[in-house]
Parts: C-alpha cells; sequence; structure tokens
C-alpha cells in the first residue's frame, strides 16, 4: 500500500482510517470522530495560516468544551483496535 502523496496527503491518510474501510486498514475514525476531528483540522487551518483576527469566539468556545468528549472517544476507538490485534 502506497502512501498519499499530494497537497492533501494527509487528509487522504485519515480518510483511509474512515468507513467505509479501506483494503484492511482498521476504521478508526468513526462518522462522530472524522466529523469532530475535521473541526479541529479546519481550525487548525485557520490559525495556522493567520486568520485568527476573524476568530468566532463562539465556535472556538464550542470546540474547546468538546475537546475532552473528543479525546475520549478516540482513546477508547483506539484501544478496541489494539485488544484486537
Amino acid at each position: 500500500m502506497q502512501i498519499p502523496i499530494g497537497e492533501d496527503w494527509h487528509i487522504e491518510l485519515f480518510k483511509r482510517f474512515c468507513s467505509p474501510q479501506y483494503l484492511s486498514l482498521p476504521v478508526i475514525f468513526d462518522d462522530y470522530l472524522k466529523e469532530e476531528l475535521a473541526n479541529y483540522r479546519r481550525f487548525r487551518h485557520f490559525v495556522f495560516h493567520g486568520y485568527s483576527s476573524r476568530i468566532t469566539w463562539d465556535i472556538l468556545c464550542d470546540g474547546i468544551k468538546e475537546v475532552d468528549k473528543v479525546y475520549k472517544n478516540f482513546k477508547l476507538k483506539l484501544n478496541e483496535i489494539l485488544n484486537l490485534l
């Protein structure tokens, strides 16, 4: 299996671990995690590329409130997969 290349290689690699299953890779990111992590990725892009002067603080606060829940769900899913190995 080849690692994706190009400008969006990281997004393509992420998608390979989402549903529907890609070849024999485990589905690590269910629909909930896929959407939540996409929100954090967009936020990171927004800040990294200097658009932070246009931050909507209400949206930022929602993301901060959810970070523990998202992390716990990710950790649970990853442990499920690791226990199958």
